[in-house]
C-alpha cells in the first residue's frame, strides 16, 4: 500500500479516488492513497454516511446540488474565527468552502451562505461530484481517521519538542503546506512553531474531528473557545468516566472519577 499526498488537497476526499491503493476488503473497498485509517462506507448495502447532508445549507432543497426530494441540515457550520483563520490564497479554504457547486447534469450552481449564522460560509469538504448520493441521502465517501499529513504534522510537532524547529521539522510542516499553496515557514522559535502547527492541524482537517483532541493535549480549549466568546466549564472539558468501568477497576487505586462527577 502507498502512502503520500495527493497533488491537490480536495482530491483526498473525492468518491472518484475510492479505491486508488493495492490492499482491499472484501467488498472491494480500500483506502485513499493518504488514508492511514479511514470508516470504510457502502452506499449500496449499509447506510452509508450522511456528511453532504449535514453539510448541505439548512432547508435549502439538496437536489440543486446531489440528490432530488432532500434538505440539507445545514449542522456542520463555520465560524468567523475558522474560515479567517484562512490564508486567501490557501487551496484548502476553497475547496472547503465553496461559493458555487457543480450538480450533476455540470450545471454550476451558486452555492449560499447565512451571514451572522454561520460565519456565512457552509462546509463541502467531501467531494461528491460525479458520484450522486443514494436516494435516501447516503453516500459511499470514507471518513478518514488518520491520514498521512497527520504523520507529517505529529512528526514535525514531536521533533520541536525535542529539539526544536529543525531543517526536518520544517521540511514535515512545509510539505503540507506547499500542497495548500501557501509560503513555506521559517525563522520560527521553539513555541512560535508550536503555534504555527496547531494552527496548520486545525486548517487542513477542518471538520475531521480532530481540533477538540488538540486542544485538550495542549490545555488550549478554555483559552481557544474565550477568543469566540465562548466561556467553558472546566468540569465539563471531560466526560464522565462510566460507572461500569469504576466497579470493574475498583482495585486500581489510580483509576478514579474525573473532577466534579463524584
Amino acid at each position: 500500500m502507498y502512502n503520500g499526498l495527493w497533488p491537490e488537497y480536495k482530491d483526498a476526499f473525492t468518491m472518484l479516488n475510492k479505491g486508488k491503493t493495492i490492499a482491499k476488503d472484501s467488498k472491494g473497498r480500500s483506502n485513499r492513497i493518504e488514508g492511514i485509517w479511514e470508516m470504510q462506507f457502502y452506499q449500496e448495502i449499509d447506510p452509508g454516511t450522511g456528511v453532504t447532508i449535514a453539510c448541505s445549507p439548512r432547508g435549502k432543497t439538496v437536489c440543486d446540488f446531489i440528490v432530488p426530494n432532500r434538505s440539507g441540515d445545514g449542522i456542520w457550520c463555520a465560524t468567523a474565527s475558522l474560515y479567517n483563520s484562512f490564508d486567501p490564497a490557501d487551496a484548502r479554504r476553497a475547496h472547503i468552502f465553496p461559493t458555487q457547486f457543480k450538480d450533476n447534469a455540470g450545471k454550476i450552481v451558486n452555492y449560499p451562505a447565512t451571514p451572522g449564522v454561520t460565519g456565512g460560509k457552509y462546509m463541502m469538504k467531501y467531494n461528491l461530484e460525479g458520484q450522486p448520493l443514494a436516494v435516501w441521502g447516503w453516500s459511499g465517501n470514507q471518513i478518514s481517521v488518520i491520514r498521512y499529513p497527520d504523520i507529517l504534522l505529529i512528526y514535525a510537532e514531536a521533533t520541536n519538542e525535542l529539539n526544536g524547529p529543525t531543517a526536518e521539522a520544517y521540511a514535515a510542516i512545509n510539505e503540507v503546506r506547499q500542497r495548500a499553496k501557501v509560503a513555506d515557514l521559517a525563522g520560527l522559535d521553539k513555541d512560535s512553531f508550536r503555534d504555527a502547527v496547531l494552527q496548520e492541524r486545525r486548517m487542513e482537517f477542518t471538520f475531521e474531528g480532530r481540533r477538540y483532541f488538540d486542544l485538550l493535549r495542549t490545555d488550549k480549549i478554555i483559552t481557544e473557545m474565550a477568543k469566540v466568546g465562548i466561556t467553558v466549564n472546566p468540569s465539563r472539558i471531560l466526560l464522565p468516566v462510566p460507572q461500569v468501568e469504576l466497579d470493574n477497576n475498583q482495585n486500581d487505586t489510580g483509576f478514579t472519577q474525573n473532577p466534579d462527577y463524584n
